[in-house]
């Protein structure tokens, strides 16, 4: 994986080896090797699971197009991380990990706040010159966790 420039111009998969550049055109994805799934057609979103962070971080990501183009990306733990373990812990865990792998790659969030106003959980964003990230931690019938990158083009 290059993390030097993990994020900045796209994500890298360790595996399946692969990378998504924020520049990503759906028919370029439609065309590609890359082991996709449709997820709404209409809507024109997609699944792709994979291993980022060195293989640390085992996830499904979900890419929405817009005119044809990657508008955002959503990452979501791949649910056998969740197996075998606490539920409120692992889901800390993972944002603690996922926020390591964040701050790692982008600096501090630019943002500390909270998703809405009368939670106590946390929700960070960073802002770059292609993306925003935020990456959130809610509770919404049980505890959530949501990492969301917009494109900004």
């Amino acid at each position: 994986m290059q993390s030097a420039r993990q994020l900045y111009d796209g994500i890298y998969f360790d595996e399946p080896a692969m990378f998504i550049p924020w520049s990503l055109e759906e028919k370029d994805l439609l065309s590609s090797n890359f082991l996709w799934e449709v997820v709404n057609e209409k809507n024109h979103n997609y699944k792709l699971s994979g291993k980022i962070n060195n293989e640390a971080i085992i996830c499904n990501c979900y890419l929405y197009f817009l005119d044809g183009r990657l508008r955002s990306i959503r990452i979501h733990r791949n649910s056998g991380y969740f197996e075998g373990k606490e539920y409120i812990s692992a889901k800390r865990q993972s944002f603690r990990e996922i926020d390591q792998f964040l701050v790692k790659n982008l600096g501090k969030p630019h943002l500390l706040g909270r998703l809405y106003s009368k939670l106590t959980e946390p929700s960070y964003t960073w802002e770059t010159q292609a993306i925003t990230v935020k990456h959130s931690l809610y509770e919404h019938f049980g505890l959530d966790e949501e990492l969301v990158i917009k494109i900004k083009r």
